[in-house]
Formats: C-alpha cells, sequence, structure tokens
C-alpha cells in the first residue's frame, strides 16, 4: 500500500529522507506508486522464493521441474486432480489418518483394536516433561535467546497491531546474563524481525560485541533478519540463515511528518517560543526548512555510513564492497550467502553445531539449550493471561472490530502504520516494513 495520497487528504505530508535506492519502507509515506527500484528488488526476491520452492517441491515429490511448473500455470486443483498429478500420496478422511497412524505406531494389526489408542498431547503436557528424561539437559550449555519483533528502545511486549516488540534493554539484559552465566560456553541469537530504530539495534549490536570477547555468538535467521534484524547480527561471529529468510536491507529510513494542514484544517494556531535555530527541528507543526532538511539529511546519511561501515568491520570486506550490496536491497538467505552477508544455511541444528566448534566442543559432544527469556512462573504466566482476556474484551467491545473483517493486505497497511506511529518524530529507522507476502 503505498499511504502519500490519504495523508496529503488529511492535511498531513510525511518528509521522508531514504537513503539507499532499495529502502522502500519510506516509500510507503512519500510515494503513490511502487519505484522502479522497489519492484526490480521484491521481483528478484519472489523470483529467489519461487525458485527455491520449486526445487525443493520436485526434489520431494519426484517430479521434472518443466511439468511441476506446468502445473502451477495451470492454476488450482481439486482432490482428484490434486492425486492424479502426484501432489498428494492419497485421498482420505481424517478418521482414516489416525488409523494410519496406529498402524505405524503399533502395527498393521492395530487399526481395529481399541486396546490400541491415540490421545493428544497439550503444549502444556508437553513443557512439563523434564529434559532428562529426554536426553536433553546434559552436556555443556549453550544459551538461546530469542530476539523477536520489531527493535524499539527500552522493554519489548505486544501489541494489538504491531505483534510483538524487541525491547533493546530487555535483549541486552539476557545477553549480560549469558555473559555472566559461566556455566554457558556459547550463545545463539535466533532472529525474526524487520528491523526498527537504529538506537536501539545499535544498543543490542554493542552488547553483542561484550559477548563475543568472552564466548562465541552465532546468529540464527528464522523468517526475516533485514534492517535492523541484519543490524543485530552483523557483528556475531557466524551467521546461519534459511534459503528463503528475508535478510540485508542494510538502508536507513528518517521521518518526520508535517502536520500543518492538518492543524489549519481543525482551526488550531500554534505560537512557538524558542532560544535557538534548530530548537524545534523535529516539530509536526510545520514543515522543515532547507537548513534543517540539510541537517537531517545528513543525520541519516551518518547513520547509513555508521551500518555500513560496521557491517564491512563484521564481514570482513571493505565499505565499498558492502556498499554495492547494501542501498536498502533485501536478499534471500541463499543470495546473502553468495555476497558474504551470511555464513552458512539452515536452521538451529546447524548454528548449534557452529556454536559448538566455536567454543572448543568436540562434534558429538552432549549439549543443552539454557533459552531466554526463562520460562515464565506461575503468577506471571496468570496475570498475563488475565491481561490478554482484558485486551480482547476492550477491543471486542470498541471499534476495533472492524479490524477483524478487513482483507490481508489492509490490514498490513495498519500494521505498518502502527510500526511507524512506533517511533518518535524524526527517530531514524532501519527497518524493512514491506516484507513480500508468499501465498
Amino acid at each position: 500500500p503505498f499511504l502519500k495520497r490519504m495523508f496529503n487528504k488529511l492535511g498531513m505530508e510525511p518528509q521522508v529522507e531514504n537513503i539507499g535506492e532499495y529502502k522502500s519502507a519510506g516509500d510507503i509515506l512519500k510515494r503513490e506508486s511502487m519505484s522502479d527500484a522497489h519492484r526490480e528488488a521484491t521481483d528478484a526476491l519472489l523470483r529467489d522464493i519461487y525458485n527455491e520452492f520449486v526445487e525443493v517441491v520436485c526434489e520431494r515429490r519426484g517430479l521434472e521441474r518443466a511439468a511441476f511448473e506446468s502445473l502451477l500455470n495451470r492454476g488450482v486443483y481439486d482432490s482428484e486432480e490434486a492425486l492424479a498429478e502426484k501432489l498428494v500420496d492419497e485421498l482420505e478422511y481424517e478418521t482414516a489418518v489416525v488409523d494410519l497412524i496406529k498402524q505405524r505406531v503399533y502395527g498393521a494389526e492395530a487399526t481395529n483394536s481399541r486396546s490400541r489408542t491415540l490421545g493428544t498431547l497439550t503444549v502444556q503436557r508437553y513443557a512439563k516433561v523434564p529434559a532428562e528424561e529426554v536426553g536433553l539437559g546434559q552436556g555443556s550449555k549453550i544459551a538461546l535467546i530469542y530476539g523477536v519483533g520489531t527493535i524499539v528502545s527500552g522493554d519489548g511486549g505486544v501489541g494489538p497491531f504491531l505483534g510483538r516488540n524487541m525491547g533493546s534493554d530487555e535483549i541486552a539484559d539476557l545477553l549480560q546474563t549469558a555473559r555472566k552465566n559461566t556455566a554457558v560456553k556459547a550463545v545463539v541469537l535466533r532472529v525474526d524481525s524487520p528491523g526498527g530504530s537504529a538506537l536501539a539495534s545499535d544498543v543490542i549490536w554493542a552488547e553483542i560485541e561484550k559477548v563475543k570477547k568472552e564466548k562465541p555468538v552465532i546468529v540464527s535467521m528464522s523468517d526475516v533478519a533485514a534492517s535492523g534484524g541484519y543490524w543485530i547480527s552483523m557483528g556475531s561471529d557466524a551467521i546461519v540463515a534459511q534459503p528463503t529468510t528475508i535478510t540485508g536491507s542494510i538502508g536507513v529510513v528518517g521521518t518526520i511528518f508535517d502536520l500543518s494542514e492538518t492543524y489549519d484544517k481543525l482551526g488550531i494556531n500554534w505560537a512557538t517560543v524558542k532560544t535557538n535555530p534548530y530548537a524545534d527541528i523535529l516539530t509536526d507543526k510545520r514543515p522543515m526548512t532547507d537548513e534543517e532538511w540539510n541537517v537531517f539529511k545528513k543525520q541519516t546519511a551518518d547513520i547509513y555510513h555508521t551500518f555500513v561501515k560496521k557491517v564491512a568491520e563484521g564481514r570482513g570486506k571493505t565499505w565499498d564492497e558492502i556498499d554495492r550490496i547494501a542501498r536498502g536491497r533485501v536478499w534471500t538467505g541463499k543470495r546473502a550467502l553468495e555476497y558474504g552477508l551470511v555464513d552458512s544455511l539452515g536452521g538451529l541444528d546447524v548454528a548449534l553445531a557452529i556454536a559448538k566448534q566455536k567454543a572448543g566442543l568436540s562434534e558429538d559432544a552432549a549439549t543443552q539449550w539454557v533459552v531466554y527469556p526463562q520460562p515464565k512462573g506461575f503468577l506471571e504466566s496468570v496475570m498475563e493471561k488475565i491481561g490478554a482476556r482484558v485486551v480482547k474484551m476492550v477491543s471486542a467491545r470498541s471499534d476495533l472490530t472492524w479490524i477483524r473483517h478487513l482483507p490481508s493486505e489492509a490490514k498490513s497497511a495498519i500494521q505498518q502504520l502502527a510500526i511507524f506511529g512506533r517511533f518518535r518524530n524524526g527517530e531514524i529507522q532501519v527497518i524493512e516494513s514491506q516484507v513480500p507476502v508468499v501465498r
């Protein structure tokens, strides 16, 4: 969604400075359509994801690429057609699937046996199984820290629009805890974030630098590790991504809203008293002057330069080498590996293997995860559930109910607006708000 006309109808003028022609996060505010660079990067990203999807399906289903792509181009299939084209193995109802599981567990004669039953195991019961009972509570300790959500200063949390936020103070505290725990031999940071505040990202990066002096830090990238998500990853001892992880987007965007027309429509006049020329440079009461624009552009450009410099240092490359693949462009993990932005492809298992090697442990050494944040206590869990129910009740009785009935694209637009609304006017951001949706 491109929101400039909507803002303009409300008398709002987003004053946006993008560093990097591919940095599209600010485009949704300042443009009415997609730029050529934005379309180029998005198209390349989708093609990489598409190729990975086709290759995996063909390998697992034993299909030729040309034949499978022909199926994709023909459209949607009903069950019988999917079976005929070898896209599925069998057509059965759920009860038959249960019988199939019984056969796999108890043997061929188990289907009609009443003594052979299958129960369900809830997440709560599963979580209570002692790690020692399944062989996970032994060996050297590896800290696993989850860094999930939009990166913000201070504490994180969960919001109705934004989802989960990654608070810089919270992650820094967890890194400190893992660093001070002498039993922890290495740290794995699991990153799933589109970025956020440049300052908050840098706070986390600085804490990782401290941890690295005492024990190795490995980053394991999940769905997205873009912009600030890459900022907090770039200095680690090794980076592991999935082939389709959205990564990179080394770029910067700054926004200051001019709401002078909005105030005029509302009949509000503002008087300003200040001691110095730039005292109100971040005001939304008027447009920026040319001199203020120059200051704002320099500030934004300086942060981009810092971003690229730190990536270059962390990845052992020159500033120019990183700048060529930066400029706000997103890459898949597979492409990021080719450009040296990540070290390996894989999941937590690969990250664990690298962590063991960096920590001087043997390949077959027993290890156990120490997960951060720690599981909540009984009282904290109860209070959190009560809080979530209160939020749900308030939402159900307010004008927010209409959001549930919106198309997914409209919900996405509201979420992106909420992301920008989370930051202070003029706060420089390293964020990739437009991640393509793979349906």
